[in-house]
């Protein structure tokens, strides 16, 4: 059995002979989709939920899917931040499905390739209190270290001879 919360999962468990039904729910999608993304890019703030309305019920998750990710694209083309919370308490029996197409969705995230005088050479996690990058220290020259803030004297000759 497919996702039953995406488009091509719902259209799928059709059964056999219900293509010309598929097709149908599929432009609708389609349809409203464009509706709300062209509503939006006008300056209005369409609600999803009203959408939802003009679908029937079968189709609803399938629907809920696609104009999320409309929505999402649109709040991040205008740097507008939004939380996940408030969409899982938005659609409370979509909780779990909600969580995924943001995670999902999310981009991925672009390694920076220097940060202040460190030159990144690969990320080694993410997690709530940010990233770790493994990186080297630029101000290195010709095997030398040049101490920083912080550093004694015993630190910038242990780091000469290595």
């Amino acid at each position: 059995m497919h996702d039953p919360q995406s488009v091509t999962g719902w259209i799928q468990n059709l059964k056999e002979g219900d293509e010309s039904a598929a097709n149908a729910l599929r432009q609708r999608i389609d349809t409203l989709c464009d509706a709300f993304e062209a509503a939006g890019r006008a300056g209005q703030k369409p609600r999803i939920e009203d959408h939802l309305e003009r679908i029937e019920p079968a189709g609803r998750p399938a629907l809920l899917k696609e104009l999320l990710l409309v929505e999402w694209e649109l709040l991040e083309e205008r740097g507008t931040s939004f939380e996940t919370e408030e969409y899982v308490v938005r659609f409370p029996e979509h909780k779990p499905a909600v969580r995924e197409w943001l995670r999902q969705r999310k981009p991925e995230a672009r390694v920076p390739e220097v940060i202040a005088h460190y030159q990144i050479l690969k990320p080694l996690g993410a997690g709530g209190m940010g990233e770790v990058f493994l990186a080297e220290d630029r101000r290195r020259a010709g095997g030398r270290f040049r101490p920083g803030r912080g550093a004694s004297r015993s630190q910038a000759g242990q780091h000469q001879h290595q």
